[in-house]
């Protein structure tokens, strides 16, 4: 039954042969996410056997459980995507029918609003519009109640793009300004890219061009990769404000950087997009049949596809292009075959385009009766609009119109008209765009990132997801600190050493200087320098060579190696022993390594970052550090200030962390009341563990709430040792070093010698731990893990 040529399919089969029906449905899933990766159109076969199978299904369990619910709401969601990621609209008029008949199963909110998503923007491609702006309505309910903010981030933009295809900017606008308060609100960079480019193409549709340019160029400021479609929209519809202010040759430089095969194979309706703006262009630049034969191509593709919305604005360009030729009857064939689209689509936006053609050229043959009928009609689908550059235009070829057969009286009406409209379009372009000024905005080299006022979060959560934990503060040193690390992320060369205190974060940092670098779409390679010997670091740094020792059976890449054009995290640097030390400076200088059993060096290429929580200039000093290496790994420097020097950020972090771990365990946080007591020693505790400790005692509480438990208890019945004076306003006597050899035997005895365990009550890592053991010289028993 499948076709064993394609991609992992002869694996698919095996395990079909293997399972039962209701195992191969999940199979299926599979099968179809491979199809859809690897752009195979098979994937309309596969999804009809799953079809079978699922009738079948039914037929003895017309309820199915929410397991099978899901196989087929998935199976739905991918197929979509992919009709919508090719434009296959008739596949889409096939399986928009089989769609209605498993809608009731289709119960998971998240997957039903992202097939409601690709709906919505099928029905635009139709066009029925009415219908996608009800089904993307509908997602945007869903995927609201499900509370999932870093899911569908053009929620509310993808709205107010069908309203202002049909006219209704006013709501559009709604909509993209909802879109804009929600970026902010959670600090989502896509719905901020989504929104800014929203936000230009309004303006621009406005005529407000310097200030569309304005916001597509922010948008781009956001994107970090070359293939990105979104980046090509954002571009073409850049290219087309500039061909709108007469800038062609920056409108056909941007169009061209662009053009490219890999727009046309994976989106060609986008692909021969472009290529109808570079005929647009070069019509501008009088290089005619150039233009002509780009139009041509692009409507014969708009055809072929039956893109009636696009076949219709390409009818547009070419009888312009006649026009311009004097070629007016093709123009006038050319413009009765656009209207005819046009109404049948109910699309005002290219019906007033075609009325205004119509008038120009009635006016151009001297039929000025006809040309101001035309004219009038134009005006009259921008009433309520606010296109007030474009109304310009008409009224100003009304009062030419008039002037023409001696109708002086009218023509001077609209002359007013015209000199009070140009006055509010000029007044409306002094001003200035606040969505782009209130906010702080950080980054070099094309990496952009914005802290909003609304969000707690100081970095968005595209970023969050990929590093694992949010940012949490509103203080200026951790401002200070995403600031310096965004910049220095900007440049993905240089290397960089993070210095702070246990607990504070440092493999965040690390991790969002990588994913904040062009070198995101590369491996993040983490290793803790603590735990190398010679031995072990010479294999597992530099990899070895099939046969190369006794049980080297395969060859075997070294982290160097894996981390090729990414990012290399070495952690607890200082505790790097001197020797391999120098085995890294030699690979840091000539960028290149020669794996065990090799007999030819490997290039690499990759950025350097190293932590430490120790004073490694100090180690320096009692030469348990090369000098060398140091000056090698921080030529740039990021110090992560302690939680105790920022204890603004403390009650934010206590309740992001309730609601965190509340989440997690299931519980009902209602009924868990803090005292103030509580809450003030949770805020002047000195937290030497910083904010993994906070969230150790936060989640000890939580877990322990029922069994009325103390602070004492919480901070493992440790003596307050705090650094604010005392009742005499004299300074107390303390024993740093007393105290946490305290802490340590404390947690050793509540973890019952588990060493992992104690490490985690300390808010300490366990490579930590075993140093401080060694340095006060705790004796520890046999089964100590």
């Amino acid at each position: 039954m499948l076709n064993t040529n394609l991609y992992k399919f002869e694996e698919f089969e095996e395990k079909l042969n293997k399972v039962g029906k209701i195992e191969s449905l999940e199979i299926y899933s599979e099968i179809l996410a491979e199809c859809s990766s690897k752009k195979n159109s098979d994937i309309y076969k596969y999804f009809d056997y799953f079809l079978e199978l699922i009738e079948q299904y039914l037929k003895f369990d017309p309820n199915p459980p929410k397991r099978i619910k899901n196989i087929i709401s998935l199976n739905f969601q991918i197929v979509f995507k992919y009709i919508r990621d090719t434009s296959s609209l008739d596949q889409f008029k096939k399986y928009d029918n089989e769609l209605k008949k498993y809608d009731h199963l289709i119960t998971d909110k998240l997957l039903r609003a992202k097939i409601y998503q690709y709906l919505g923007y099928l029905f635009w491609l139709i066009p029925e519009i009415s219908k996608g702006i009800e089904c993307l309505e509908e997602s945007l309910s869903l995927i609201n109640e499900t509370g999932k903010v870093d899911e569908i981030p053009g929620r509310y933009t993808n709205i107010g793009y069908l309203y202002e295809e049909i006219g209704d900017t006013d709501k559009a606008e709604y909509y993209y300004s909802q879109g804009l308060n929600f970026a902010k609100k959670y600090n989502s960079q896509e719905a901020l890219k989504s929104a800014y480019t929203s936000m230009g193409r309004l303006y621009r549709s406005r005529h407000y061009l310097n200030k569309a340019i304005q916001f597509f160029n922010e948008a781009l400021s956001l994107y970090y990769t070359k293939e990105n479609l979104n980046k090509v929209n954002i571009i073409c519809n850049l290219a087309k404000c500039h061909l709108e202010k007469e800038d062609y040759k920056v409108a056909l430089k941007l169009q061209k950087e662009i053009h490219e095969e890999w727009v046309k194979k994976n989106n060609p309706t986008l692909y021969f997009s472009i290529n109808e703006c570079l005929g647009v262009t070069y019509k501008h630049l009088k290089k005619y049949d150039l233009s002509e034969n780009l139009l041509l191509e692009s409507n014969k593709y708009f055809s072929e596809n039956n893109l009636e919305g696009e076949l219709c604005e390409n009818y547009i360009h070419l009888s312009s292009l006649y026009i311009e030729k004097n070629e007016n009857q093709k123009a006038f064939e050319i413009l009765n075959k656009a209207l005819e689209l046009a109404k049948k689509n109910d699309n005002d936006s290219d019906k007033k385009e075609i009325f205004i053609l119509l008038g120009n050229l009635l006016k151009k043959e001297k039929k000025i009766k006809k040309a101001i009928s035309y004219f009038k009609k134009a005006l009259m689908l921008n009433k309520g609009t606010k296109k007030d550059y474009e109304n310009l235009e008409i009224i100003s070829y009304l009062s030419e119109c008039y002037e023409e057969i001696e109708n002086y009286k009218k023509s001077s009406e609209y002359l007013k008209k015209q000199k009070s409209l140009f006055s509010k379009i000029i007044k409306e372009k002094d001003n200035k765009i606040i969505e782009l000024q209130n906010n702080s905005i950080i980054g070099v080299s094309g990496n952009k990132h914005y802290l909003f006022k609304q969000s707690d979060s100081l970095i968005p959560i595209e970023l969050t997801e990929k590093i694992g934990a949010h940012l949490i503060g509103v203080s200026d040193k951790m401002i200070k600190l995403v600031n310096q690390v965004i910049t220095f992320a900007g440049n993905s060369d240089v290397p960089i050493l993070i210095r702070g205190e246990t607990g504070t974060g440092k493999e965040l940092i690390a991790k969002l200087i990588h994913y904040s670098s062009s070198r995101v779409e590369y491996p993040f390679i983490a290793i803790n320098s603590s735990s190398f010997t010679k031995s072990l670091a010479s294999g597992s740094l530099f990899g070895h060579k099939k046969g190369s020792f006794t049980n080297a059976i395969k060859d075997q890449k070294g982290y160097f190696e894996a981390a090729n054009k990414g990012t290399l995290f070495f952690d607890e640097i200082g505790d790097m022993p001197l020797d391999i030390q120098s085995s890294l400076l030699r690979v840091l200088e000539e960028k290149s390594i020669l794996p065990i059993g090799a007999n030819k060096e490997i290039k690499i290429d990759f950025r350097l970052v190293t932590a430490t929580n120790i004073d490694i200039y100090e180690k320096v000093k009692n030469n348990e550090f090369r000098l060398d290496f140091l000056n090698r790994i921080n030529v740039l420097e990021i110090t992560i200030p302690p939680l105790r020097e920022r204890r603004e950020d403390i009650p934010l972090l206590i309740n992001y962390y309730i609601n965190e771990i509340s989440n997690k365990f299931n519980i009902n946080i209602k009924k868990i009341k803090l005292k103030n007591s509580f809450l003030k020693k949770l805020y002047n505790y000195d937290y030497p563990g910083n904010v993994r400790e906070l969230k150790n005692i936060i989640e000890r509480f939580l877990m322990n709430y029922n069994n009325d438990i103390d602070w004492d208890t919480i901070i493992l019945k440790r003596n307050e040792i705090t650094t604010h004076r005392n009742d005499t306003d004299q300074p107390q006597l303390l024993n740093l070093m007393e105290n946490e050899k305290k802490l340590i035997l404390i947690a050793l005895k509540e973890s019952n010698n588990v060493k992992t365990r104690a490490a985690e009550l300390l808010g300490i890592s366990i490579y930590a731990l075993s140093r401080k053991l060694k340095k006060y010289e705790i004796v520890t028993s046999e089964n100590l893990t």
